[in-house]
């Protein structure tokens, strides 16, 4: 869980998190098909996501992503795809 201070407007760190994650993950994933590629650039322009008048105090609102990715000791340190020299794109890990 992420705690922000009072003085920080969680709809704009979350629209903030949503377009750094999704330009990320537009530069380094070098397999994804046209529908994933267009919400991920969609994504890019997320603007912060106004409050819902019906949902209660502690209902959150959320961006989705078009897929997954799953978490491990490399896709932690992840770096953007390169070009092998034969243009081919090559995955980097730190």
């Amino acid at each position: 869980m992420l705690t922000l201070p009072k003085d920080i407007d969680a709809a704009q760190a979350a629209a903030e998190i949503t377009r750094r994650a999704s330009a990320y993950r537009l530069t380094a994933e070098s397999e994804l098909d046209e529908e994933e590629r267009s919400k991920l650039e969609e994504l890019g322009r997320a603007n912060p996501l106004p409050p819902d008048p019906t949902a209660g105090k502690n209902d959150a609102r959320y961006f989705e992503f078009p897929t997954f990715w799953f978490m491990n000791e490399q896709s932690a340190r992840l770096l953007p795809t390169t070009s092998a020299g034969d243009g081919s794109p090559q995955q980097s890990h730190v």
